[in-house]
């Protein structure tokens, strides 16, 4: 559901920056990396998976994505904000902007086939290993 839900913001926001276009609003779609936050503190009490679920198998490796972005390189969320910020006040915006921790591999990734994609991210985070 989670990258479902960041996939409709992509396209949500692609659609109100050409309907909006014609009026002289400018959209900005903002990509974090990794930054800061207490997810990985909040979420370690309470995240847990009915042991029926499909998803069981894939526990451990969700559950280690989501502290991986709390890792070594991740950005503070003051500097964020203070970039952002900085970026959408500005005279001229950009319509996508990624920021925080691994923002340039990710960014790197828009230029491969899909099928690469899909297969090194796969391969690196959520495919379970056997």
């Amino acid at each position: 559901m989670y990258c479902g839900a960041k996939a409709a913001v992509h396209a949500l926001s692609d659609v109100l920056a050409m309907e909006c276009k014609p009026f002289g609003v400018k959209v900005m779609l903002i990509a974090p990396g990794a930054v800061q936050s207490n997810i990985s503190v909040t979420q370690a009490a309470t995240l847990e998976l009915s042991p029926t679920s499909i998803y069981q198998p894939y526990f451990d490796r969700v559950y280690e994505r989501m502290n991986l972005s709390q890792a070594k390189g991740c950005m503070p969320t003051d500097e964020f904000a203070r970039r952002v910020v900085a970026k959408v006040l500005s005279p001229g915006p950009p319509t996508y902007m990624t920021l925080g921790g691994s923002s340039r591999f990710f960014a790197f990734l828009r230029w491969l086939p899909r099928w690469l994609v899909i297969w090194i991210i796969g391969s690196k985070l959520v495919w379970k290993k056997d």
